[in-house]
């Protein structure tokens, strides 16, 4: 199932770092995946402390990554060795990175129509997806990962695992960073059942975090009535959401639209 495109966002932060490409880089041509294919020249890539390794058409890996293509294709000792060590990526997450560069398609294997499956360890990858395409400067992947992300974590809130690896391992501006703050602001607003200590702790996990929050908070404020475009909010007497319980949770509950929330 793919996912919807991902709304637009009420707080948003500006920057290059995984920007969508121009229309003339998108527009840019590219050899057919059937031709780069025909090499018989393979890259063996081996990630994670325990060197999970994957044999590579070189062709397509460098056509298509400029990070690889220096790599190999280069001056370093990789490119005599045909060879990379990745030790601080998730080998799970270079999978999804294999998939996407052979058939352009991130896919989830999960049914999001159990509760349960929304969970920090679910989320996680799309996560680390990201952060290992702006590590390699793949915008058009960490377009995607986060879509994926949005699409998985729909309805929920981020946990502070959640905040402090988006945090930690992004740049100042990015559009994950703003995915972040953008859902805490939504719930700070919302006129429903109050949560504080959710989102006290939530809000302080990371300083960075806490400053963009309250930045967002600050600017929410000052918007007209007419400017404002959440369905319930607080600062400017908007209906508050309809909260439909569900019994055995383990904090997991419905809200708004028949969404589930649920604290990762």
């Amino acid at each position: 199932m793919n996912p919807p495109s991902p709304p637009s966002s009420f707080f948003s932060l500006s920057s290059n770092s995984t920007a969508a490409p121009s229309q003339a880089e998108a527009a840019k041509p590219t050899t057919p995946l059937h031709v780069l294919m025909k090499s018989a020249v393979m890259v063996k890539i081996s990630v994670g402390p325990q060197q999970e390794s994957w044999l590579i058409h070189e062709d397509v890996i460098c056509e298509r990554v400029q990070f690889f293509k220096k790599a190999f294709m280069g001056g370093f000792m990789e490119a005599g060795k045909k060879e990379i060590f990745l030790e601080d990526d998730d080998p799970q997450v270079f999978g999804h990175f294999l998939d996407w560069l052979y058939g352009k398609s991130l896919y989830c294997q999960l049914d999001h129509s159990n509760p349960s499956v929304v969970t920090f360890n679910h989320i996680e990858q799309w996560l680390r997806l990201y952060i290992f395409a702006d590590k390699i400067s793949l915008a058009e992947l960490a377009k995607e990962a986060l879509e994926r992300y949005q699409f998985c974590s729909d309805g929920t809130l981020p946990c502070t695992k959640e905040v402090q690896l988006i945090y930690e391992n992004t740049p100042g501006h990015c559009a994950l960073r703003a995915h972040a703050v953008e859902a805490l602001v939504v719930e700070f607003f919302c006129q429903g059942p109050d949560d504080v200590d959710f989102l006290a702790d939530a809000i302080a996990c990371h300083i960075d975090f806490t400053r963009d929050v309250t930045k967002a908070i600050k600017d929410h404020t000052r918007l007209s009535v007419k400017e404002c475009e959440l369905s319930s909010c607080s600062a400017h007497n908007k209906a508050p959401r309809v909260i439909l319980r569900v019994d055995g949770g383990q904090n997991i509950r419905r809200a708004g639209k028949g969404r589930l929330w649920s604290y990762r």
